[in-house]
């Protein structure tokens, strides 16, 4: 073998060497490729304990050159502060154990979210079979707290619960008597029609009723707050409101009433325009159930 074709076999072989080098990767860089994907899942935002925010998302889990790996989270939240632009997690530790179980670690964190600084801690998950759980703490900007962010891909989105407002929601039958200083002033058959408000809020609209000097048109009773015991009553309230019936202003002060069993009963006073007194008006049920 002359010189130049042993110089040009010893060529190709350190390329193929080389070659060989670049193919090699590390423990750390297997592991990290391990847990690499796109997983689907359910993520909530808690703040001190109490859920404000679920969606069901997509977590991107990317391996990195140094066996490290990064999270891609999106948008989430339900608008104000509980609500953040996508984000990304750098430099999270993966280890794997004899039973197969990735495990994800990072202590602390900073990230960015739209034009948001985020503080991170505490992040902590578990690669298993396809399934991925991961928690973190996330202080975004200025607020003075942290937000718990939990993401688990066997979750299942919290049952939605009708509010106690929809729940009474309807038309009730009852008899309306209006007194003056505890004596009737007269008595009307009416339905009284509570509508749900988009704030949990009951809207209360009562018919024309009376005859005379004690004559009243239509009205609207808005903000009414609703509450709900654990025997299923539902408590009705409101310090004071205003309203029109007609043309008449009308002030009105400590509405009171009950719902149970689809039976109304409510309180309340009302001043109508420059009279200087309070006419009592109080609703009893007619029926024992509201009208469909």
């Amino acid at each position: 073998m002359n010189l130049k074709n042993f110089f040009a076999m010893a060529a190709i072989a350190l390329f193929a060497v080389a070659c060989g080098n670049d193919d090699t990767t590390t423990p750390e860089q297997e592991t990290a490729k391990a847990v690499e994907g796109s997983y689907s899942g359910l993520m909530s935002m808690a703040v001190s304990g109490t859920v404000a925010s679920e969606s069901e998302t997509s977590v991107k889990i990317t391996a990195e050159a140094d066996g490290t790996v990064t999270l891609s989270f999106p948008a989430m939240g339900n608008g104000g502060s509980m609500q953040l632009e996508a984000f990304d997690v750098t430099g999270v530790s993966v280890a794997a154990s004899e039973s197969g179980t990735y495990t994800l670690s990072k202590e602390s964190f900073s990230a960015t979210s739209g034009n948001i600084n985020l503080e991170g801690s505490n992040l902590a998950g578990t690669v298993s079979n396809g399934e991925v759980r991961i928690t973190m703490d996330v202080k975004p900007g200025s607020m003075p707290f942290a937000i718990t962010f939990t993401f688990d891909t066997q979750a299942e989105p919290t049952p939605e619960t009708a509010s106690p407002a929809s729940e009474i929601a309807g038309e009730y039958k009852g008899i309306m008597d209006m007194s003056v200083m505890g004596s009737s002033q007269g008595t009307s058959e009416m339905t009284l029609n509570l509508t749900e408000a988009e704030d949990g809020t009951v809207t209360i609209s009562v018919p024309a009723m009376g005859e005379g000097a004690m004559s009243m048109g239509s009205f609207d009773i808005t903000g009414v707050a609703v509450s709900k015991s654990e025997d299923g009553t539902c408590t009705l309230s409101l310090e004071s409101f205003e309203t029109l019936a007609g043309s008449t202003n009308l002030k009105g002060s400590n509405l009171t009433g009950t719902v149970s069993d689809k039976k109304l009963n409510m309180t309340m006073g009302i001043q109508p325009g420059a009279m200087p007194f309070a006419i009592t008006f109080t609703f009893t049920p007619e029926t024992t159930e509201a009208a469909e």
